[in-house]
């Protein structure tokens, strides 16, 4: 089921209120359990506490590898919004960690990184997991 609303709020509130990045990170780390179950809206709400960059690549990994979105499409949509790539390969390798990058859903991950050496590093890493 989807976080309710209030809790979203809540939690966006929480992380909202810390002034640095590592401290929103860190309050990002604290609700993990709580974001259990939570969909596409929760969790761009809670992508938008970040800026774009490095932080924003943190909270999603630190996202993916909670389980979170439980959809690995769901997943691939966040992942493709980021606008690095290097961020994007960061996030996709944590997706494949999870065991969720085979078939079809590996083919469109290696379609977000341009280099062959990128592609080749995403496959052994989905084929180990």
């Amino acid at each position: 089921t989807e976080t309710s609303r209030f809790d979203a709020l809540a939690i966006s509130a929480a992380i909202e209120s810390e002034s640095s990045s590592l401290g929103r990170l860190r309050a990002l780390d604290r609700e993990l359990i709580n974001l259990s179950g939570a969909g596409p809206v929760t969790i761009r709400r809670i992508l938008d506490a970040f800026p774009n960059g490095w932080v924003r690549r943190r909270a999603l990994v630190a996202l993916i590898s909670s389980g979170v979105p439980a959809s690995a499409a769901q997943a691939l949509e966040l992942i493709a919004a980021l606008e690095r790539e290097v961020d994007r390969r960061w996030c996709l390798a944590a997706l494949a960690q999870r065991g969720d990058l085979v078939g079809k859903t590996l083919e469109k991950s290696l379609e977000l990184v341009s280099s062959p050496a990128g592609r080749r590093r995403l496959q052994i890493i989905a084929t180990r997991s």
